[in-house]
């Protein structure tokens, strides 16, 4: 009976425990569409991780709701925070797709109109740092049947895309798909 009672003690305190450790990641899936000539991005998010990072930016606690307010202010903190680039730093203008809001994770769609060549452009990723330096920011990206994944770190917040150049790139012509 003891040995039960501790059981439950010890099930107790690492619940206890679990909860209190938040894992802290993010999740993208980049598509590059030749045709269209863009990069379509679905971002995934943790509410508690975007509500946090808005509270810190506005100096006030926020709660996240599915409205247009909402809305905004997580379209203004990706454009922060998730950057597609040329090489000389200059940033690609980030086009908002949209948002699917749920408590737990939330979905972020967007994409970046590329023009002249994609194939040197550079993806900043600094989503939540300012949260935790624990911070892991995965990004798949597919382009046609090749998918590789960019991983981002406090130590590393920048990488090469890969996408192909412009002359690989050009559509259903180029027999590249």
């Amino acid at each position: 009976m003891k040995s039960l009672r501790w059981s439950v003690v010890l099930l107790g305190l690492s619940a206890m425990s679990a909860e209190a450790h938040r894992f802290h990641a993010s999740f993208a899936e980049a598509e590059h569409d030749a045709e269209r000539r863009s990069l379509e991005v679905a971002l995934r998010v943790e509410d508690h991780d975007l509500e946090d990072a808005l509270r810190l930016r506005h100096g006030r606690e926020y709660e996240l709701t599915a409205g247009p307010v909402g809305e905004r202010m997580a379209r203004a903190y990706v454009e922060e925070h998730f950057i597609l680039a040329r090489p000389g730093g200059q940033p690609l203008e980030l086009e908002w797709v949209g948002w699917d809001w749920s408590r737990g994770s939330t979905w972020l769609y967007f994409e970046y109109p590329l023009s002249g060549d994609p194939g040197d452009l550079h993806l900043t990723n600094t989503l939540f740092l300012e949260l935790s330096r624990e911070q892991v920011n995965t990004v798949n990206v597919r382009v046609g049947k090749a998918l590789h994944t960019l991983t981002f770190l406090a130590r590393s917040t920048r990488h090469h895309l890969g996408l192909p150049q412009a002359s690989a790139s050009s559509g259903p012509a180029s027999g590249r798909r």
